[in-house]
């Protein structure tokens, strides 16, 4: 299965990425676990604009209140899955996997008589624990996600419905390492 994907970052990381290649990025916080992220095509056409309007968001620093970087990259990628090793979770197959972990994951809490804080999201925490206790082991996962860009980060806005389709690879030996090329750069206003 061939996917082009968009990263979006910082312009200077963007070089750095094109030229070294990516670096996994690892922790139960990310969306869905480790991996290198993109956004594809799926609900939302142009998912370009979706890397863009990440690096740019991506780049205030709530502390410092001061923005981190002040010219965003995205890049564009050439990624080629194999589709025995590809979790979707867009589709309903995907969806029961997950919530088959999930209520093992619940299980387990409540048995532990662990509470767990209202505001965490513990997806990424749940397929990382999968794949480290050998459930499984995708290569990329897919989903739709909500994503906050400026405009909602700025006015606190909340949202359910999704609006992005995110990929995460698990490796970076299904992305065409001499085909990565910034789609896009510029400075933040």
């Amino acid at each position: 299965m061939q996917i082009t994907g968009y990263h979006g970052t910082s312009v200077d990381n963007a070089n750095n990425i094109v030229s070294n290649g990516f670096t996994i990025s690892a922790g139960d916080e990310h969306w869905i676990g480790d991996g290198i992220y993109f956004f594809i095509k799926g609900l939302f056409k142009n998912p370009d604009e979706s890397a863009k309007k990440w690096a740019i968001a991506n780049s205030w620093d709530n502390d410092s209140k001061k923005h981190k970087y002040s010219n965003y990259g995205t890049i564009e990628a050439n990624i080629s899955i194999d589709e025995d090793t590809f979790w979707d979770l867009t589709s309903s197959d995907g969806i029961e996997t997950f919530n088959y972990l999930r209520d093992k994951y619940v299980e387990a809490i409540s048995k532990a008589g662990k509470r767990l804080k209202d505001k965490d999201f513990k997806d990424g925490h749940i397929i990382n624990k999968a794949v480290n206790d050998g459930f499984f082991s995708p290569s990329a996962i897919k989903a739709d996600f909500y994503i906050k860009f400026t405009t909602e980060r700025i006015f606190t806005i909340n949202f359910r419905i999704p609006n992005c389709t995110i990929l995460a690879l698990r490796n970076n030996n299904c992305i065409e390492k001499e085909r990565l090329k910034i789609k896009d750069k510029g400075q933040i206003q």
